[in-house]
């Protein structure tokens, strides 16, 4: 994406990970919903335009948090035997580059930054079906996949068969410059 000429060189570099986001009509996705409201409210609180030239533009991901304690030395374990190379992918999260590439356009104001925490419990069934829906794993080749979700999910089992997941979502927020008028 280009935004206002040779300036705006962080855009382009983009990030290979992406945050989550729920299906419709899965089991979670109205209780997930509490956190993206938080969110919603952060961007749309505030003074409005006075004009339709003005604007504001929100950036915004859900980052999971890494788990605790013997679940996350038993899931790490997993990754690293059947996925190794998704192993730590949480740690990867970079997004300054939004920040540099609202910086660098001279069309908007310098930009904000919110964190909104909000968790989610899932059963063992919801959290192996969200995985299927994550890009790096619907990549995996079926079998891996299969082998690597399944245990995953006797991870989880055997850790009581429910996880708590908290997320950041991390917003980044700038307003429209408007021109003289």
């Amino acid at each position: 994406m280009r935004c206002c000429g040779p300036r705006a060189s962080a855009w382009s570099r983009g990030s290979s990970n992406r945050g989550s986001r729920p299906r419709n009509g899965s089991a979670s996705s109205t209780r997930r919903s509490r956190g993206i409201g938080s969110a919603a409210t952060i961007v749309t609180s505030g003074p409005r335009p006075h004009s339709c030239r003005g604007g504001t533009v929100a950036f915004f991901w859900n980052k999971g948090r890494d788990w605790a304690g013997p679940l996350q030395a038993d899931n790490d374990a997993v990754y690293a035997k059947l996925a190794p190379h998704l192993s730590g992918g949480k740690q990867q999260w970079n997004l300054e580059w939004v920040a540099e590439g609202l910086r660098a356009c001279a069309a908007f104001e310098p930009p904000v930054h919110r964190t909104v925490t909000w968790s989610q419990r899932y059963t063992t069934a919801e959290w192996v079906r969200l995985l299927g829906t994550h890009s790096d794993h619907r990549i995996l080749p079926e079998e891996q996949r299969t082998q690597l979700h399944a245990a995953v999910g006797d991870v989880i089992d055997r850790h009581g068969g429910r996880v708590d997941v908290t997320y950041d979502v991390e917003i980044h927020l700038s307003r429209k410059v408007n021109p003289p008028s």
